[in-house]
Formats: C-alpha cells, structure tokens, sequence
C-alpha cells in the first residue's frame, strides 16, 4: 500500500538490489532534471537483466525529466530483451502516470511481488 503522500521523502535516492532474474532499483524523493542522469545511469547498468523493477513507492515528485529518461530506458532495455516494470508507484507518480497516460504505455504494477512475478510480454 502507498505511503500517505506527506511523509515522502524530499531528498532523491536509489538503491539496487539484485535477485535471480531480476534487477530492483528502489527509488525515492523527487525525480527531476537534477537527478536524472542518476536515474538513468542505475537503469543502464542492468540491461544484462531479464527483469528491471523500479520500486517507487517513495517517489514524492517526478518531472518531465524523470517521465522522459523512464521511458526512454524502458525503450532502450526493451532493445535488448529485459523487461521495465514500474512497481508500487507512490500516488502522486500515480497520478502523472495517469494523467500523462503513460500508466498505459508502461508496465505498472500495483506491488514489488507483483512486478517480480512479471513475465516478459511476447515479442
């Protein structure tokens, strides 16, 4: 379950974990122009995994800038065979997903148990 949006962190941070076949990048605070490079780097460095999870139910803002280098990584692993999910996205990430109607272009799960138990869609 989301965390109520007033207590979510100010300050970005990542954290990758690794699990049989999957990558999980838990994220937090604001993702913005700032930090995307950040962002994008942690993401580029997984593409040896079939499965990226972005664990982001810590997210308490997310720009243009973090919406584009998501999508763009998520272009760029699909290249190469892993699969991006969004997990457990925080309501305010929930709601620009939503409102930018990405939420329909990007795999978004609900929990991290769902987003590990994803299966590459088909090719």
């Amino acid at each position: 379950m989301p965390l109520d949006a007033t207590a979510l962190p100010d300050e970005f941070g990542l954290q990758v974990t690794t699990r049989p076949g999957a990558a999980v990048v838990a994220v937090r605070g604001e993702v913005d122009m700032a930090v995307a490079p950040e962002l994008q780097a942690a993401i580029q460095g997984l593409a040896d995994c079939p499965l990226v999870v972005l664990e982001c139910s810590q997210v308490s803002f997310c720009d243009s800038s973090g919406l584009r280098t998501i999508v763009g990584e998520e272009r760029r692993l699909r290249g190469a065979g892993t699969h991006l999910v969004i997990a457990a996205p925080s309501d305010r990430l929930r709601d620009v997903l939503q409102a930018t109607q990405l939420h329909r272009v990007l795999s978004v799960a609900d929990t991290l148990d769902a987003a590990l138990a994803a299966q590459r869609p088909a090719a």
